[in-house]
């Protein structure tokens, strides 16, 4: 089925904000041949353009291509150069270019990534190159699994020195009798090196003068033992470690698992205890990172400043849901706890309804850092808080409203910044 549409975006911002993209890390859809485009008005410089988008996709058999082109016209009809200044510019209208999907013995990618894991996660866990438009990065992400070896590998940025790593693996009893023996036959054991060449990667403050520790670099180690390897189930226990060069180590055992039941419910969790030692942040390259790496002035803040300024250690909990229930809803949720650092807790939550939902399109992402207790991971203030809620009065015509409520510091006070973002969009399905 292909599909065209066709949105017009009306905006009404309150303060600002650097990005609008929501944080919930759901599997993206590549399968399905469709056309979208929408066209709107932005302002550059205070200086309005007519936007034009189109971001048609294709799949056919394993090779699937999707583009994400931008134009912006003047009001005297000009085609706006800045946005096409240099080749890489032209690169970038490459939402991606796939061989396979992920999980599968061989898969490659091309463009935007999304959703990057290496491991376990204890390095890198949700990783995305272009957390907004504004972001967006040319990048490449890969995967191969021979049975009793494999790799997989991570470039986030061909325009300019940026993050690389990779884990290989090894399932050492597939190279003997053993490798037939149920459970431990397909224990595997990993090692894994990231490091991020960004020029920006290391610098710790700005003032009164610069302090740059040089790239950041992570290396590490995990084995994975899976318990139950079924149609319909699947889970395996694991432990994992972690150091950053000049800085802190950390590890992690956990449990994993997946379930699909009778085709209604598709679900996965894991539960980890983290033991994180001074200076160490697990999954340090996380779905922010690419915005938290650095602020400049006169917002300076760094990611690198965060671990330099992590002194303490301890041991806490880290759990995360996934679910799918009956194609209607899919949610996901993930926490982390440090006992006795409550600056270290950490909350995510997301649901959403799927877009073949009749009538109704909604998606919500919540937030929250740095909480003590139950009752205040639910405060908005120094949360996040995004939502999307549509509805189609007729089967052509969707409805919709954005909402973002976050805030940030400014004085040593926390800065309540909204967005709202209502939406009138076409869709002809044909």
């Amino acid at each position: 089925m292909r599909r065209l549409a066709i949105s017009v975006p009306m905006l009404i911002l309150f303060g600002s904000l650097a990005h609008a993209q929501m944080y919930v890390p759901w599997a993206e859809r590549e399968t399905g041949n469709y056309f979208t485009g929408g066209f709107g008005v932005t302002w550059i410089d205070n200086q309005p353009y007519y936007l034009v988008n189109l971001s048609p996709e294709f799949s056919l058999g394993k090779i699937g291509v999707g583009f994400d082109v931008n134009l912006r016209f003047s009001p005297e009809g000009k085609l706006r150069n800045q946005d096409f200044k240099e080749p890489y510019d032209y690169f970038r209208m490459i939402r991606y270019i796939r061989y396979g999907m992920k999980h599968d013995p061989i898969y490659a990618r091309i463009g935007i990534l999304n959703m990057v894991t290496l491991g376990h996660g204890i390095i890198m866990q949700w990783y995305t190159n272009s957390p907004s438009y504004e972001y967006r990065k040319l990048g490449t992400e890969f995967a191969f699994d021979f049975t009793h070896i494999g790799f997989e590998g991570i470039y986030s940025d061909f325009n300019e020195l940026s993050i690389v790593g990779g884990r290989a693996f090894v399932r050492p009893l597939r190279f003997t009798s053993a490798g037939d023996i149920p459970i431990i036959g397909n224990l595997d054991i990993g090692l894994s090196y990231v490091t991020d060449l960004n020029k920006n990667a290391g610098i710790v403050r700005i003032t009164p003068t610069v302090r740059d520790t040089g790239h950041i670099a992570i290396y590490g180690a995990d084995i994975g033992l899976p318990v139950l390897n079924m149609a319909w189930l699947n889970s395996s226990i694991y432990a994992q470690a972690a150091k950053i060069a000049k800085f802190g180590s950390g590890q992690a055992v956990g449990i994993d698992l997946n379930a699909e039941l009778l085709g209604l419910v598709r679900a996965g969790a894991k539960l980890e205890r983290r033991f994180i030692g001074a200076h160490f942040i697990p999954s340090y390259f996380g779905p922010f990172y690419e915005l938290e790496r650095y602020q400049p002035a006169p917002d300076f803040n760094s990611k690198i400043a965060q671990l330099v300024s992590d002194s303490v250690s301890g041991a806490g909990i880290y759990g995360e849901l996934r679910a799918n229930v009956i194609g209607a809803i899919e949610i996901v949720g993930a926490l982390q706890t440090i006992d006795g650092a409550s600056y270290r807790n950490q909350l995510h939550l997301g649901a959403r309804l799927p877009r073949s939902f009749p009538s109704v399109y909604a998606e919500a992402a919540y937030d929250k850092n740095r909480f003590a207790n139950f009752r205040e991971a639910f405060t908005l203030p120094g949360s996040l808080l995004s939502a999307i809620l549509g509805y189609k009065p007729y089967p052509f015509l969707l409805v919709s409203m954005f909402y973002q409520w976050t805030f940030t510091e400014e004085n040593g006070q926390l800065k309540k910044q909204v967005r709202v973002e209502p939406r009138v969009s076409f869709i002809y399905t044909f």
